[in-house]
């Protein structure tokens, strides 16, 4: 949440997708299960970047234009992220059965390293009054 008051949802968005990106794709490359849990943290953490901010993103966005679709809003968005992890999980689950562990979290990694860069460019850069008090 801090990170996108201070500098905006694009670096937010940017940040988190990477960190999940360079986290998921060291997972197949660490052989201990100590650094693989390192990099299951890492996904959590770029996961704790990204998604507040959009929720926060959303419920701004809707609440200043209808309010009263708030919910259904919510349930939106709510209704699309499973409907990502069921398809993501199929998609990536067959490469995995047909290519291996490897090229699966690859793929995985660089799918979302490219939805976070597009999802970040349609934020526009913000204007930060460094002065301000509260954040």
């Amino acid at each position: 949440g801090r990170l996108a008051q201070e500098h905006g949802p694009r670096m937010a968005i940017g940040v988190g997708a990477g960190t999940i990106s360079l986290s998921m794709a060291a997972v197949p490359l660490v052989g201990d299960p100590a650094l693989v849990l390192g990099a299951m943290v890492g996904m959590q953490l770029g996961i704790g970047a990204i998604f507040p901010m959009l929720s926060g993103t959303m419920q701004e966005a809707v609440s200043k234009n209808h309010p009263t679709l708030i919910m259904q809003a919510m349930q939106l968005q709510n209704s699309c992220g499973f409907l990502g992890m069921v398809a993501g999980a199929g998609v990536v689950g067959t490469i995995g059965s047909e290519f291996g562990f490897l090229p699966a979290y690859l793929v995985s990694a660089g799918g979302l390293l490219a939805v976070g860069a597009v999802t970040a460019l349609r934020f526009p850069i913000p204007i930060i009054d460094r002065n301000r008090k509260d954040i």
